[in-house]
Order: structure tokens, then sequence, then C-alpha cells
């Protein structure tokens, strides 16, 4: 038992860890961590779920190169998450990350 507690101890640290950590480097000016940081917050990873932060920092990422970031931007406007759904708004998302060589946005384009 002591082990087992030990272990969610280390897991649940780690995560919280991975979440400061990218908070970290996106308030450094890395575009990553801020891409990585959408992603701690829309699927609660060391934070709790909060969807306009994780859009906000998919925005961030985006507007700084990267592809990713612009992919889940598209989702967003595509399924109509934290804006009104707008399909050409999400193809142009969709457009700018795989123009970056995003391949699941290529995908979803039908490229």
């Amino acid at each position: 038992m002591k082990k087992l507690i030990l272990l969610v101890t280390l897991v649940v640290s780690s995560i919280a860890g991975e979440f400061e950590d990218d908070m970290a480097q996106c308030k450094s000016g890395d575009m990553r961590g801020c891409h990585n940081l959408g992603v701690d917050y829309r699927d609660a990873i060391g934070t709790k779920p909060d969807i306009k932060k994780a859009s906000k920092y998919f925005q961030i990422a985006c507007d700084g190169g990267i592809a990713e970031g612009c992919y889940n931007i598209g989702v967003e406007y595509l399924n109509g998450v934290t804006v009104k759904q707008d399909i050409d708004k999400a193809k142009t998302y969709f457009k700018k990350a795989c123009d970056n060589n995003y391949g699941m946005a290529c995908y979803v384009l039908g490229f």
C-alpha cells in the first residue's frame, strides 16, 4: 500500500511539475511551451480544465508559428467549442497548420 501511495504521489508531482514547466517556458517566450500550456488547460494536466485559457495559449502558439496551435484553434472553430462555429475560419487555421507541415491539418483539408 505504501508503494502505491508513493507511486501516485510521484505521478501527481510530475504532472504538476509539467504544468509549471510549460508555464515558465511560455512566459520566457517559448512558443512550444505555450502550446503545451494550452494542452495542459484543455486536458487538465496539472491544473483544472479551462478551455478558454487553452484557446488563449493555442492562439499565442499559432501566432508564434506553432502549427499544432493553429490546428487546435481550427478544431475550436470547426466544432464551435469556445467560439461560434465558423467553417471558413476553421479552414484558415487548418491551412496555416498544413502550410507548416502539420499532417493532420492537411488531412482535415483533404490534401
